[in-house]
């Protein structure tokens, strides 16, 4: 199991490569269990959204589950933006 947050993963991936953010992302699916903690925290920039996005794919594909926390009302999470949000 691992517990953690958008904000540290950006952080984590901030001076790697493609590769090395692919093999990185792909490192959570090792995990039974992930939950992450605070989402809408993170930067609103597009790179953030993308990597939020590739975390919570990489989730899905490997058939794990994901528990997330976030400050976010249920209006906001269901009238969002646009898809990226």
């Amino acid at each position: 199991m691992l517990m953690t947050n958008f904000s540290k993963i950006l952080n984590q991936m901030g001076g790697m490569y493609s590769d090395e953010r692919y093999k990185y992302i792909a490192s959570f699916s090792a995990f039974e269990l992930l939950i992450i903690d605070d989402l809408g925290i993170e930067r609103n920039t597009e790179y953030a959204l993308e990597q939020v996005y590739a975390v919570i794919d990489e989730r899905y594909k490997a058939g794990k589950p994901l528990i997330i926390t976030t400050n976010l009302t249920i209006a906001q999470i269901r009238d969002a933006e646009d898809v990226a949000h």
